[in-house]
């Protein structure tokens, strides 16, 4: 990672231990091929600091900060997503008649780690970590009653008043010459899933750099960065929140693909030494594997076409005795997509 972003988890532990601890409240032990999430932590901890300034009280500001609240309400529930079940959801067609309020939440907070490889690869940018929060209506922080302490008391901090029930994501952007840049998106619960990519575009937001600096006493300037801008920032910004959306939405449909973690090593105090405990991850999708399809060889001189995904879709099914009625229950159906002519070791 960037030496400034690795500077500031060095300090912060340091000089503002409880904050650390509230937005980085497990040592989770990543799997192969995953950022560490203690990274994201920064976030959390910036969009605390940016509410602390007046003039920073834009939309994405709001969805940032109450984005880091619910996280660190429900201790920062942090799963890894397996690539072929990430792939998987890309490559499905959201349902044409729910709405977010109908999304069976796991936990009214989520991060989830993303494979490096899939992010850059799906994404076109260093986007591994995508937070999602159900927010409901009501004054943050005072709504909230399980927020850990901070060395900033949150009741010191001005009030916000949220007047509908949200569906938050915030999911920060790594360059090579910066510390990250925080995209974020929230929808009312009322809205229908698939309305998303016709939902006004919020541009990105981040912390002033020197400000952001400041709190540690350096400051490197930037000198040009890798991050989505103009048009590519817009198709961007609706492919990570399409994904995020879709995700929650595989996860209704089939929450058995959740496993959870457990505790790997406990806390242990040692001649006034602390060795802090250390979690294996929740994981998934781990155990997902796509449906295979392989082609006729039989294509005369013609090449087998390659490796592709067939592309699935989700229904808001009604079930139950027939006849069926508007008021009939629905439940959320994934039609899965295939995998084409894919080695059986991948």
């Amino acid at each position: 990672m960037h030496p400034d972003i690795d500077k500031i988890l060095t300090l912060l532990p340091e000089r503002q231990p409880l904050t650390y601890k509230a937005i980085y409240p497990k040592r989770i032990t990543p799997p192969g091929g995953f950022l560490n999430p203690k990274y994201f932590s920064i976030s959390l901890w910036s969009a605390l600091r940016v509410w602390e300034e007046t003039d920073m009280r834009m939309i994405p500001h709001i969805t940032g900060y109450v984005n880091s609240l619910i996280q660190m309400e429900y201790r920062v529930p942090t799963y890894f997503v397996r690539s072929e079940f990430a792939q998987a959801v890309a490559q499905t067609e959201p349902p044409a008649d729910f709405k977010f309020s109908e999304i069976k939440w796991p936990m009214p907070a989520m991060l989830f780690v993303l494979p490096t490889d899939f992010a850059l690869r799906y994404f076109g940018y260093l986007c591994p970590f995508i937070s999602v929060t159900r927010s409901d209506q009501g004054n943050y922080p005072d709504i909230l009653k399980n927020l850990p302490t901070c060395e900033t008391p949150f009741r010191q901090l001005e009030a916000l008043r949220s007047d509908v029930d949200r569906f938050n994501v915030v999911y920060p952007v790594y360059g090579q010459q910066r510390v990250p840049v925080d995209y974020t998106g929230s929808y009312p619960l009322t809205m229908n899933v698939n309305e998303v990519d016709a939902a006004p575009f919020q541009d990105a937001t981040y912390s002033e750099e020197k400000q952001f600096a400041a709190q540690f006493g350096y400051y490197t300037k930037p000198s040009g960065a890798d991050l989505p801008t103009g048009e590519q920032e817009k198709i961007f910004n609706s492919k990570v929140q399409a994904f995020a959306i879709k995700l929650m939405l595989a996860l209704t449909a089939r929450p058995n693909f959740i496993v959870p973690g457990s505790l790997s090593r406990p806390m242990k105090v040692k001649k006034g030494h602390i060795r802090e405990e250390l979690w294996h991850p929740n994981l998934i999708g781990w155990d997902y594997r796509a449906q295979r399809v392989a082609t006729s060889g039989d294509h005369g001189t013609h090449a087998s076409p390659r490796m592709h995904w067939r592309r699935g879709h989700m229904r808001n099914q009604p079930f139950g005795p027939k006849p069926w009625t508007e008021t009939t229950a629905k439940r959320l159906t994934w039609i899965e997509p295939v995998l084409i002519n894919a080695p059986e070791e991948i």
